[in-house]
């Protein structure tokens, strides 16, 4: 499938003290391009299939929770060569 370079998967996610992803959200204007484009889906799935299966997340340092809790993730998704 070929995308536009530009092309970018935006994820919220919030994650617990121990750094267990509890909440996921699709920035909004990811959500758009993908409402707009659902050749898109497969990329938005992927990523959000990373990072549940990167949960939980390690090496984080708890006394930091607070700057880490909610982080947006970027996914570039790249053409297979």
């Amino acid at each position: 499938i070929k995308v536009s370079k530009d092309l970018t998967i935006k994820v919220i996610i919030t994650l617990d003290v121990n750094g267990e992803v509890i909440d996921l959200q699709v920035h909004k204007k990811t959500y758009d391009e993908v409402r707009n484009n659902n050749i898109l889906q497969p990329y938005l799935d992927s990523a959000l299939r990373a990072i549940n299966k990167a949960s939980p997340f390690e090496g984080l340092r708890k006394d930091r929770y607070n700057v880490w809790r909610k982080i947006i993730i970027n996914f570039k998704p790249v053409e297979a060569r």
